[in-house]
């Protein structure tokens, strides 16, 4: 039985321990976070706030510091830093930490691919994005690099494979169409474009370059009047594309029809003021129905435009000398000369 006195004590250091309790939760708890005190932002989140603001340099010195502690989102990050750096080799470096920490990581390869493109090594880039889409299929980026690099080669045999994919893995979606139907119809694939193109205009019938392209097979086939009726109402239709407004305008000028055709040029101008082939085309027809001021003006604004146009513009000048209108001819031959730079 306990005496009084021992009871006593033992009341106290219970007490005791019970204030020495709360005040360790209450200290643990400041410690955390207390209220109405901001929050430490972690090493990621301050990274990330520097890329966004562009200061690249900040991102990689203070992630490479941490190197050993990043996780798969901070060594993206630090690849994408180097990307806007311009700096493949050190992008190639933490990309290749991402594949020896999972090979399977099809971001990985994306980025490997992006940096051997960096250094101008075209087959090393295509063996990464293609082993990226290997493992994802459906990495829409890899798809798009890919693309670039067959488009700045015209391998249209490669581009048509690419979208072919695309369909298949991604989903019929409007954009992969009309890019399908524009590269069949370039490649003069004409079964193929002439279903690509129409499943296009089903899916986005507001796309002029389908309706044009679709035009473009038809001549292509050698069926003339149909294609004329196409073209003829991508470019009445779409009255704000300069490429529907300008195809049009071509065939007609084929044609010889050079008063509709410098109509529809003159269209395909408004609908881009800085159509150099526009502007030219319009020069070419109104020089041909003789209405000189409106040609000469053209052809200037053409030359402006890309000064190679200055050949047609000379040719247009000596034309003229046939005339013997000495009036347009010094005008033609002076400006011709000024678009020369002579």
């Amino acid at each position: 039985m306990k005496t009084p006195l021992v009871y006593g004590s033992l009341l106290r250091l219970a007490l005791i321990a019970a204030t020495v309790s709360i005040q360790n939760t209450a200290f643990a708890s400041d410690t955390v976070q207390s209220p109405g005190q901001k929050p430490v932002p972690s090493l990621l989140s301050v990274a990330e706030a520097d890329f966004k603001r562009g200061a690249y340099d900040k991102v990689t010195e203070a992630l490479w510091k941490n190197i050993d502690t990043l996780d798969r989102k901070a060594l993206i990050l630090l690849a994408l830093a180097h990307e806007k750096k311009n700096d493949p080799t050190n992008m190639l470096k933490v990309a290749n930490i991402l594949t020896s920490k999972n090979e399977k990581d099809f971001e990985a390869y994306y980025l490997i691919g992006g940096a051997q493109l960096m250094k101008k090594k075209s087959p090393e880039a295509l063996e990464a994005l293609k082993t990226c889409l290997d493992i994802n299929p459906k990495y829409l980026p890899a798809y798009t690099k890919l693309s670039e690099m067959y488009e700045e080669k015209k391998n249209y045999y490669e581009l048509r494979i690419l979208y072919q994919d695309m369909l298949e893995n991604i989903g019929r979606k409007a954009e992969f169409l009309s890019k399908l139907c524009e590269i069949n119809a370039n490649d003069h694939q004409e079964d193929q474009a002439l279903s690509s193109c129409k499943e296009a205009i089903q899916k986005a019938p507001r796309v002029a370059e389908n309706f044009v392209y679709l035009g473009l097979v038809q001549k292509q086939a050698g069926d003339i009047d149909i294609a004329k009726k196409s073209l003829k109402s991508a470019a009445d239709t779409h009255t704000k594309s300069e490429f529907a407004q300008y195809t049009y305008a071509s065939l007609l000028e084929e044609q010889k029809n050079y008063l509709e055709s410098s109509q529809y040029y003159l269209r395909a101008t408004k609908a881009d003021s800085k159509s150099a082939r526009s502007w030219l085309g319009y020069a070419k027809s109104s020089f041909e129905i003789r209405k000189y001021e409106a040609a000469l003006e053209a052809f200037k604004k053409a030359c402006k435009l890309d000064q190679k146009n200055a050949v047609a513009f000379r040719r247009a000048a000596t034309a003229l000398k046939n005339t013997k209108d000495t009036g347009w001819t010094d005008r033609f031959s002076s400006a011709a000369d000024a678009c020369s730079g002579y």
